[in-house]
């Protein structure tokens, strides 16, 4: 029975992981086509400023993409450790 709830826990960490990595994709898609491609096309048109806008939404897109992935990684790690320290 012991190794049955150690197998379920294992799965539910690897679970969480799995939940942050699919976040993370949303998260990209949602970024990227807001400030890349809506707002930066959006602004490049009435500015005349075509492509630069819009490449520079791409790429805050994408760093906040991944700033949102650590800081989701981060929050996760802390949990796990409270959860070993509250164990043992």
């Amino acid at each position: 029975m012991g190794d049955f709830m150690s197998n379920e826990k294992k799965a539910a960490s690897v679970l969480r992981f799995v939940g942050v990595g699919m976040s993370f994709g949303v998260t990209v898609g949602v970024y990227i086509w807001f400030l890349g491609l809506f707002l930066g096309r959006r602004l490049d048109a009435r500015w005349g400023t075509e492509p630069w806008l819009m490449l520079l939404g791409i790429m805050l897109g994408i760093g906040l993409s991944f700033w949102s992935l650590l800081r989701q990684l981060k929050l996760l790690e802390q949990m796990e450790e409270k959860r070993k320290n509250d164990k043992g």
